[in-house]
């Protein structure tokens, strides 16, 4: 990183994962934390998000996470893997909390590994097996404009907004 002159990198996956590299590099790298998590697993990354398996983070472990700066941004985010919008109701405490302790948040947009919902493709990654890796996969959950009202929520009134 010293040779290429990054001076701060986001590494975001599973908890495990993204805390490693921090601890490599801690003053130039902040870890972030993946999810929601189809089925416990990291969309199309073949670990678990969490050591527990669970889909989502509970807000008061990821609340002292945060605060012990182990946890530095919410993300990414990857709700259309399970098929949710990025303004579902369910993400609302979680852009809460974001917005409490001034923390960013990194949102998957866009398309996924060609075939991620579907199984047959030649270009899933090994783990899936025969399986889709994320059979809830709806690109069109990922659209950019579906993130309106939760950063007129959550940023302020439209003035406030960049």
């Amino acid at each position: 990183m010293d040779e290429a002159n990054v001076v701060l990198g986001l590494v975001s996956g599973s908890l495990e994962v993204s805390q490693e590299w921090q601890r490599l590099a801690p003053t130039q790298i902040i870890a972030g934390i993946v999810f929601p998590c189809d089925g416990g697993m990291v969309a199309n990354g073949g670990r678990k998000c969490f050591k527990n398996g669970d889909t989502w983070p509970d807000i008061e472990w990821l609340r002292q996470e945060i605060e012990a700066k182990r946890i530095g941004f919410l993300g990414e985010i990857t709700s259309q893997h399970l098929g949710l919008p990025p303004d579902d109701p369910k993400m609302e405490p979680y852009y809460a909390l974001a917005e409490e302790l001034d923390i960013p948040v990194l949102i998957h947009i866009g398309s996924d590994l060609p075939g991620a919902a579907y199984s047959g493709s030649d270009l899933e990654a090994p783990w899936c097996g025969e399986e889709p890796c994320a059979p809830n996969f709806r690109a069109i959950m990922s659209q950019p404009m579906l993130l309106a009202e939760v950063l007129i929520r959550h940023l302020g009134s439209d003035e406030s907004i960049p």
